[in-house]
């Protein structure tokens, strides 16, 4: 059996015996397959040429590596010649903080297999912004000069300094980075906006390749400003599309919280909105008048037609949803409400 492997000086250990080699070190790692083979050819032979081959496969692994080594060696010494400086590394500690605040190590709670742990493909899944959760990351362990939390890269590169890196170990946050993604896409152009919404509405079957892109820009244009992610879009927005929506049991449990009778509530609005033009400071007088006349405030009437038009407890601006949403369907739905 192979006992040992390696070099003593000028020998080389094999099967328990000691074969002197005749050659200096220099020339062994020159070549050292050679050298071995002739040693070992003449020291075993017949059923012990094995041994002999296994000693060389693994001196051919040791220069392999040698060689690589040096490689690397040189190459570096080469930039620091010739180039510019190496770029410099640095490692910033991370503990995270799940949804209900439990503290974990970051390391450990990225890993696939860990229950409630997180890696890039789920929020990729997610449909979080690449540049949202890059935003987010460059904020552990540093906080930019002007406070500022939703940066583009090229500002967040500016203002970088490695002496402005915490002492202390980041937290990563995931509800933080969900705000930072938040705040991202309610800042993007209305028409990167759109080209990151349809694909998503069509694939969940919201609208289909009949919605203009017209009708689309104007639905997104009031929903944008209280977007949360991507991945709610379609439930949030579905309404506009489709009479078939979602309702919110829980929403629809808190309307007595809110102006008391939602069904009352609705026919006494009913008639203003009928006779009012289908603007929003119309409707917002309407809104007015039917509160003035009733002793109660206009927003006691907000929860109730918000939730009989979309089946939503909370959303875009009310008055611009039912303007987009159109006088027809509206009225439609609140006489289905209150029938």
């Amino acid at each position: 059996m192979l006992a040992q492997i390696g070099f003593l000086g000028r020998r080389v250990a094999v099967h328990d015996h000691l074969v002197q080699a005749p050659l200096a070190a220099q020339e062994i790692v020159a070549d050292p397959q050679q050298v071995l083979l002739g040693l070992l050819m003449q020291r075993y032979a017949g059923p012990h040429a094995r041994v002999g081959a296994q000693v060389v496969a693994a001196l051919h692994r040791q220069r392999q590596a040698l060689q690589e080594f040096l490689m690397r060696r040189r190459h570096q010494q080469a930039e620091l010649t010739a180039g510019p400086r190496p770029l410099v590394f640095a490692a910033v500690p991370v503990r995270r903080i799940d949804a209900v605040g439990a503290e974990g190590l970051a390391r450990a709670e990225l890993r696939p297999h860990r229950p409630g742990g997180r890696i890039v493909e789920e929020f990729q899944q997610r449909r979080y912004l690449p540049s949202a959760v890059r935003n987010y990351l460059c904020l552990l362990g540093w906080t930019p000069a002007d406070g500022k939390e939703v940066l583009p890269i090229d500002e967040i590169v500016r203002q970088f300094e490695i002496s402005a890196v915490h002492q202390s170990n980041a937290r990563f946050d995931e509800r933080k980075m969900s705000h930072v993604n938040a705040q991202t896409l309610r800042n993007l152009p209305p028409a990167e906006f759109a080209a990151l919404a349809r694909p998503i509405l069509l694939e969940t079957k919201v609208i289909d390749a009949a919605v203009s892109d017209a009708r689309l820009a104007e639905v997104l244009g009031i929903v944008q400003e209280k977007v949360i992610s991507l991945e709610h879009l379609p439930e949030f927005m579905g309404f506009f599309f489709t009479a078939d929506f979602k309702k919110d049991e829980g929403a629809k449990a808190n309307l007595t919280k809110k102006g008391g009778d939602p069904v009352a509530r609705v026919r006494e609005l009913l008639p203003a909105l009928e006779a009012a033009a289908w603007t929003e400071p119309a409707l917002e007088a309407a809104f007015a008048a039917v509160g003035a006349a009733h002793e109660r405030k206009p927003t006691d009437y907000f929860a109730p037609v918000r939730f009989a038009t979309s089946g939503q407890g909370g959303g875009a601006h009310l008055l611009g949803v039912l303007r987009v949403l159109g006088r027809d369907t509206t009225l439609a739905r609140l006489k289905a409400f209150i029938a």
